[in-house]
């Protein structure tokens, strides 16, 4: 049974399959993909893998050739980063070891929705023409695939994120 389990989680879109509802409902999943930043003197890209287990995040992120640049992960209650050649940095959150490392926010808790195509569970939402809008955040998809969001953008008046998902895995 665990052997069947197994093969289920980590298996591609197949045809006929709703690919962003399973994606919507899947408590372990990953993606690999680019991570654009614009804000107010920064601009730069990264890599990112992005593994969540129900709660439990692991986010790396990698510059060119693959050097890592950080990794974020956490579980909801606390969260830690880790940059090269520092210690590790822990907090209640992701976002606010993030804002004081890089000095732009990234609001992990609630993108682990919205970078599956969907708004954060208990948090006010804004429908808006190009897609919603949750904690000051406009969030648009800007091209859906076969298994859920290709390209998201996140932005807010000081910062705009592009992803861009390369893969799926659920």
């Amino acid at each position: 049974m665990l052997l069947a389990l197994a093969g289920c989680v980590g298996r591609a879109p197949q045809p006929g399959d709703s690919g962003a509802a399973s994606l919507q409902t899947a408590q372990l999943w990953s993606l690999d993909g680019k991570l654009g930043i614009k804000s107010a003197g920064q601009n730069g890209n990264l890599s990112v893998r992005w593994e969540q287990d129900h709660d439990a995040y692991n986010i790396g992120l990698f510059g060119p050739l693959g050097v890592t640049v950080g990794r974020i992960s956490g579980d909801g209650q606390s969260a830690t980063l880790a940059l090269p050649d520092q210690p590790a940095r822990r907090a209640d959150s992701a976002e606010a070891l993030v804002q004081a490392a890089l000095g732009y926010p990234l609001p992990v808790a609630p993108m682990q929705y919205w970078v599956r195509g969907m708004p954060a569970p208990d948090l006010a939402i804004e429908i808006t023409s190009t897609g919603f809008r949750q904690l000051g955040w406009d969030i648009i998809i800007r091209q859906q695939g076969p298994a859920g969001p290709v390209k998201i953008q996140l932005q807010r008046p000081e910062v705009r994120l592009l992803m861009v998902i390369k893969e799926w895995r659920f």
